[in-house]
């Protein structure tokens, strides 16, 4: 009877936990949800600008023309994707932005490429560059399709990354100075902050803002005559904290950043 009975409580034990796991497993399900990754792929004729929703493939554009995407939104079910592509055989790339798969080049004069995008208000931005005739580029954003530059075009500059907080437009990137050094920048609303002071080659790649915060993670070279190696920076509020050891001895570079707010009652 003992042993029944310990049976029966094992038997009920394991019906218990099953029936836990399985509501477990069913409350995980129900918060999974669609997964997107950008990038490119190479097929046998050229590069193609690609989409992937939970590993099922979406290309852009036909084998006839080049393209690549650099980066995603979702925003009211809609997808954004900033990137760059050819329109025509021997025609400089564009900047581009698809919606949902439709694509809309940016207005440039030269070459060009979307490198972050982010949606707010209805209202999308683009950041990214323009190329200049000599080999250089212009630091842009784009608002709707409209191009404000960044940069004078005088030195080669690149914003990497666009974020929108209370209205406000914040972009990372970098400049070139007079040594041909970059300089990390970040510009809110078109006005430029120098994170670094141009002595080392430096660049911001990611820009976050939380409340009141802002947050950039970049890198900058640990020697004055030489790129490399470099040192993943990270800026909060233009306070520069060193990720990595500046002994020289190795090299690391911070290419984005997310600020998750902590929940002290949990």
């Amino acid at each position: 009877m003992k042993r029944k009975f310990l049976n029966y409580l094992v038997i009920v034990a394991i019906t218990v936990l099953a029936t836990f796991t399985s509501c477990k497993k069913d409350d995980d399900e129900k918060k999974i949800v669609d997964v997107y990754v950008v990038g490119r792929d190479l097929n046998s004729e050229t590069w193609l600008g690609t989409v992937w929703k939970n590993g099922v493939v979406q290309n852009f554009t036909d084998e006839t023309r080049f393209s690549g995407a650099n980066s995603v939104y979702i925003s009211d079910n809609d997808v954004y994707v900033a990137g760059t592509m050819s329109i025509a055989k021997d025609i400089p790339i564009v900047a581009t932005i698809w919606t949902n798969g439709v694509e809309q080049n940016l207005p440039v004069s030269n070459g060009a490429e979307a490198t972050s995008v982010y949606v707010c208000d209805d209202n999308v931005y683009a950041a990214g560059y323009e190329y200049k005739g000599d080999g250089g580029s212009f630091a842009k954003i784009w608002k709707n399709g409209v191009a404000q530059n960044l940069t004078d075009g005088i030195r080669s500059a690149v914003s990497y990354s666009v974020f929108v907080s209370c209205c406000d437009v914040y972009v990372a990137g970098y400049e070139m100075n007079e040594q041909n050094k970059g300089v990390a920048k970040l510009w809110k609303d078109g006005i430029v902050q120098n994170l670094t002071d141009g002595t080392r080659d430096a660049a911001a790649f990611s820009v976050y803002v939380s409340g009141k915060d802002v947050y950039v993670a970049g890198s900058e070279s640990n020697f004055q005559d030489q790129y490399f190696p470099y040192i993943a920076k990270l800026w909060k509020n233009g306070i520069v904290q060193n990720l990595n050891a500046s002994d020289g001895e190795q090299s690391a570079q911070a290419f984005s950043v997310f600020v998750v707010l902590s929940n002290s009652l949990k």
